[in-house]
């Protein structure tokens, strides 16, 4: 299965540190968990359906060219050979071929390749059954074909697999112990070899899969590292808001008429630092950043912006709306009551707030729409700290909002 090609047209992921200890575990064990389960299932789910249909009509064919067999080793009973592989078991092989084609149920499309597997193994021991010809005793090798095919070729998955040639090799020893013509010792040794060969197979058929399972591990765990990598690449180390690149590549592709652009700066910043020092600073920053976060849940994007400036970016957002989510960052804000003594006559820490709504397409667009929400963002400053300014789009004029 081509799971890297999958994963580049798919956002499914799992968490690392779930994958990681899959990778590790015993050999015996195979099988995912149920919501890892449903991903490699999904994601493998196109390859598999297009191999699984190539497998089938080349086996079909196979099973249609080996008539040749039933005509040198069968030659009694040619007319019922022919039946049964033209009649009865072809109609159906191109029924399971044309259902496993288009059913998006892998459990449905398995069942029905493990049955007519069966069957195939079924029509020779009806064919030989049927046979008085000397030539019977060796007819019944083509079931070892049969049990490459299921597990090999068309590539069951082990728990299928393992079902289908039991089922085979019981029916295989069943037919040759009717097959009295041939001793018993040589019917036992027969029937010995056939199972020795089911146990190769499905040995092989179990490494494969699990190999197949190990590689789609590996690909989702690439995965998930490209995801953490991007993460980290598009995140503020500091506050866990996006970064400058991730507002950058975020506004260069917003093309909605009515963005609104909100610029927060945190009042008195540097005298913060300079007073409670750096470290104190940093969690000052951090507090604040998640508590806007928190404010704006509905936001496009929050991002730091640059030292203690936050920008907050609004969809579809008229003045009502923007005025709101300004002053709910505002007050959020304002209630961690993070003391600082050297802040003014707040004596907390507090964030001013400039904001414009307006048309973000093109460049010139977007640098517009920041100038005027830090040109608001000064107002706001300008009115005393701790306020809104709405920069007025139309008539060019500032309202400070209450």
């Amino acid at each position: 299965m081509l799971f890297e090609d999958a994963f580049m047209t798919s956002h499914m992921t799992v968490d690392k540190n779930i994958i990681e200890p899959l990778l590790n575990r015993p050999a015996y064990k195979i099988n995912f968990p149920k919501d890892v389960e449903l991903i490699f299932k999904t994601l493998g789910q196109p390859a598999r359906r297009r191999e699984s249909t190539i497998a089938a009509s080349v086996g079909l064919l196979i099973y249609g060219f080996l008539f040749y067999a039933d005509y040198l080793l069968l030659g009694d009973v040619l007319s019922t050979a022919a039946m049964i592989r033209f009649g009865i078991v072809a109609p159906l092989g191109l029924g399971v071929i044309w259902f496993g084609a288009r059913t998006q149920s892998p459990r449905a499309r398995e069942v029905c390749q493990s049955i007519i597997t069966i069957i195939v193994a079924a029509s020779l021991t009806a064919m030989e059954l049927r046979s008085s010809a000397p030539g019977r005793t060796f007819h019944h090798f083509g079931f070892v074909e049969i049990i490459v095919y299921g597990a090999i070729v068309q590539r069951l998955p082990f728990k299928y697999a393992l079902g289908t040639i039991s089922v085979i090799t019981i029916i295989h020893l069943a037919t040759v112990l009717q097959m009295h013509e041939i001793e018993l010792q040589m019917r036992l040794a027969s029937n010995s070899l056939v199972l020795g060969a089911a146990i190769f197979i499905l040995v092989a058929s179990f490494s494969g899969e699990r190999w197949e399972r190990q590689r789609f591990l590996m690909t989702m765990l690439d995965a998930a590292r490209v995801a953490e990598l991007d993460q980290l690449a598009r995140s503020d180390a500091l506050t866990g808001l996006a970064n400058r690149r991730s507002l950058d590549e975020f506004l260069a592709h917003e093309l909605s008429e009515n963005v609104a652009v909100l610029l927060l700066d945190v009042d008195a910043f540097k005298r913060y630092n300079d007073y409670y020092g750096h470290q104190q600073g940093d969690q000052c920053l951090r507090a604040v950043s998640q508590a806007i976060l928190s404010a704006a849940a509905h936001a496009s994007i929050v991002a730091r912006y640059g030292g203690e400036e936050i920008v907050v970016v609004l969809r579809q957002a008229d003045k009502e709306t923007t005025r709101g989510v300004a002053e709910r960052m505002r007050a959020a804000v304002q209630a961690l009551g993070i003391p600082h003594i050297a802040g003014g006559p707040s004596s907390v820490v507090t964030v001013s707030v400039g904001a414009v709504i307006g048309c973000s397409r093109g460049d010139r667009g977007l640098m517009r729409l920041i100038r005027h929400a830090d040109e608001a963002l000064y107002a706001a400053k300008a009115a005393g700290r701790n306020q809104v300014a709405m920069y007025g789009e139309s008539e060019r004029v500032w309202a400070l909002a209450s």
